[in-house]
């Protein structure tokens, strides 16, 4: 069962910062709890991300808040720029994917 919508943004070919393995934990951190208390940052988003989310905060922000507490954040893997992370959460579970553009504006962000 999928724990969240996916939110594509920037899906086009990118050249993103080289980045060392982990290095976006501490952003993705920042950007769940951000979500889950309703005040995503919209400044730190590229526009497509940031039209994108807008479209369906609603329903993300539901899906976030019925996870609860977040516990513990695990670095997976990076591929083209973007990390994949685990979440574990008070009530569940969820996969989450990052990436950044040049600029440092978060241009990917999928969960599920």
């Amino acid at each position: 069962m999928r724990l969240g919508l996916a939110l594509l943004a920037a899906m086009l070919a990118f050249s993103a910062p080289a980045l060392a393995d982990g290095m976006l934990e501490a952003k993705l951190r920042g950007i769940i709890a951000d979500l889950q208390a309703g005040t995503p940052k919209y400044e730190q988003m590229a526009p497509r991300l940031s039209r994108a989310y807008r479209a369906q905060e609603a329903a993300a922000r539901t899906q976030l808040m019925s996870l609860g507490a977040l516990q513990t954040l695990t670095y997976r893997g990076a591929e083209d720029g973007s990390e994949t992370y685990e979440a574990i959460f008070e009530n569940g579970k969820s996969y989450w994917v990052i990436g950044v553009a040049e600029d440092g504006k978060i241009d990917q962000l999928i969960f599920r």
